[in-house]
């Protein structure tokens, strides 16, 4: 059995996985009719149905006082490669709310069982009762079906063992992987709790590991082990709202990427920390703030990670106000090309004025922009923002323009004639 033990080292990212800006609403996606709507909601995929596509369901906090159980299902049907998510379904579970439970949390898709299909894990609350407390609970829909019909069965209270120690939680969100790489799936749960207002206790988020000491086939969890904040490295935030693990850096590990809301500062960014592991522990290094240009346009971020379009590359995804904003991983490989692309000089040859159109991977805040004359001595050096200027005082000839994005330095041809 592998240790456990999260630690940070100096922060690096191995390989370079770009993200084009965030489409909104992407594969025509249609907004689930949920009762909720003051709820984040979280996004699962899997191949539901065995038909070579990514499918995906959406969920959210649901009280069972209000009738309403927030699980949208949306299968693929579109191209493998291009998927379309406009026939949403709410009958996926038609059990509805477990019994006893006053509400429930965001759900995933995983096989604990290892029998070859996707059963539905979720977490929730039981109903109140004024002389104890709500107790957080595990939650299981056990796919009864074949792998090309899935059919649910009722929900099963704390599966294969898996439980939360007595503790009190107001929102959970769940990763299911294999991180300690011994063959079977073990569960992370990200658990959030939100003091009363007359209370002095501080909101806070608390990360547990449910490690699988059972087998691939016959599941058993022992005990959650908290693994705490300093997986983010001296990264603090009030409220770490997700985690999704995949392979972001292309080495064949499960890396992480989480979700966070930080009261003291009008960002809400998204952390990295990159899987370094051994074979004895698991290292990750120090958090990414930002990481390959991932961007949101949004204030509240639930990330996940998953390869929607069935590229060979980590794409990222986020369902968190019922918008499902898709940003694409742009493959390493072809950046070069794909920067080319999305730069134009306009028009060239030039006279009077110069025009850099960007495109795509690029905006005008990214973008350091100068001119060289055929010599490499610089002719003009333009400020951040600005991506038009007067080149009527260039002499008649050849100029390279050159465009600094992070790290990496593009160069384009331009021609003056008088």
């Amino acid at each position: 059995m592998i240790a456990l033990g999260f630690f940070s080292k100096p922060t690096s990212i191995t390989a370079q996985n770009y993200f084009l800006k965030p489409k909104a609403n992407a594969f025509d996606f249609v907004y689930p009719e949920f009762k909720n709507v003051d709820s984040p909601f979280i996004s699962s995929f899997a191949d539901l149905n065995y038909d070579g596509d990514v499918d995906m369901i959406i969920s959210g906090k649901s009280k069972s006082a209000n009738n309403d159980f927030s699980i949208a299902y949306y299968e693929n049907i579109g191209l493998p490669t291009d998927p379309d998510f406009s026939n949403v379904q709410h009958d996926l579970l038609p059990n509805k709310h477990p019994e006893n439970v006053h509400e429930t949390y965001p759900a995933i898709f995983t096989d604990l069982d290892g029998d070859g299909d996707f059963d539905i894990l979720l977490t929730g609350k039981n109903d109140f009762d004024l002389n104890e407390k709500h107790q957080s609970q595990f939650f299981i829909y056990e796919n009864i079906g074949t792998k090309y019909n899935p059919e649910f069965t009722t929900p099963e209270a704390s599966p294969y063992n898996l439980h939360f120690e007595e503790l009190n939680f107001d929102f959970i969100t769940l990763a299911s992987v294999d991180l300690d790489n011994d063959g079977d799936l073990d569960i992370i749960s990200n658990n959030h709790f939100d003091p009363p207002v007359t209370s002095s206790d501080p909101e806070e988020s608390l990360i547990y590991f449910h490690e699988n000491i059972g087998t691939a086939l016959n599941p058993n969890f022992k005990e959650s082990v908290e693994i705490g904040q300093d997986i983010f490295g001296d990264i603090h935030h009030n409220k770490i709202t997700n985690i999704s693990l995949g392979d972001m850096d292309n080495d064949g590990d499960s890396d992480v990427l989480v979700g966070s809301i930080d009261n003291d500062s009008p960002d809400n960014p998204i952390l990295y920390c990159e899987n370094i592991s051994s074979n004895t522990s698991f290292e990750f290094n120090e958090t990414v703030v930002w990481p390959f240009r991932i961007d949101p346009t949004i204030s509240f971020s639930m990330p996940i990670v998953v390869d929607i379009d069935l590229d060979g590359d980590q794409d990222v995804l986020d369902s968190s106000y019922g918008v499902l904003f898709f940003y694409e991983n742009i493959k390493a490989d072809s950046q070069e090309t794909l920067a080319l692309e999305n730069i134009s000089l306009v028009p060239n040859p030039a006279k009077d004025w110069l025009e850099i159109e960007l495109k795509g991977l690029f905006s005008e805040e990214d973008v350091k922009i100068d001119v060289f004359d055929a010599m490499g001595n610089e002719i003009i050096s333009l400020p951040l923002n600005k991506t038009s200027f007067d080149v009527s005082n260039l002499v008649a000839g050849a100029y390279f323009v050159s465009l600094k994005f992070e790290t990496n330095v593009y160069y384009r041809t331009l021609v003056i004639q008088n």
